[in-house]
């Protein structure tokens, strides 16, 4: 009967030793690799866009959309939170809500009083940068 309980109790220990053990690598996992490419499909096509190619990604109507250097626009199925902890954050910038830019994307910065900056994209965007971001864009763009 002892042995019963020893081992049930020694199998509780394993699971919790395991449980630690886990907590213990995902708070020190450190993803270095960041997302190379998107694909997303249009009709009974699947098209493969590099990280190179995007321009930025816009949040409208419900929807998240990839928009290339060729102004081509696709829709993927990740949020702009996800995107954030996905791409490599010394090439993308989270701009405000609704909109993350590649740091290529670019085309003006115009400064519009002490803590308004807009940013004009190559495809002719215009964001208006969060104002509790200033101070963070202006260090990623020094970089």
């Amino acid at each position: 009967m002892a042995n019963k309980y020893r081992s049930q109790y020694e199998k509780k220990i394993i699971v919790i030793m395991a449980t630690i053990v886990q907590k213990d690598v995902k708070a020190n996992y450190n993803p270095t690799h960041h997302k190379s490419r998107f694909f997303t499909q249009i009709n009974h096509s699947i098209f493969c866009i590099p990280v190179e190619e995007v321009l930025c990604f816009i949040f409208e109507d419900g929807a998240t959309i990839l928009t290339t250097t060729s102004g081509r626009n696709y829709i993927v199925k990740y949020s702009l939170e996800t995107l954030e902890t996905l791409l490599d954050p010394q090439e993308f910038f989270r701009i405000n809500r609704r909109c993350i830019a590649n740091i290529d994307s670019f085309k003006k910065i115009n400064i519009l009083s002490k803590s308004r900056i807009e940013l004009v994209l190559r495809n002719g965007y215009k964001e208006i940068l969060s104002r509790s971001k200033n101070a963070s864009f202006k260090t990623w763009l020094d970089c």
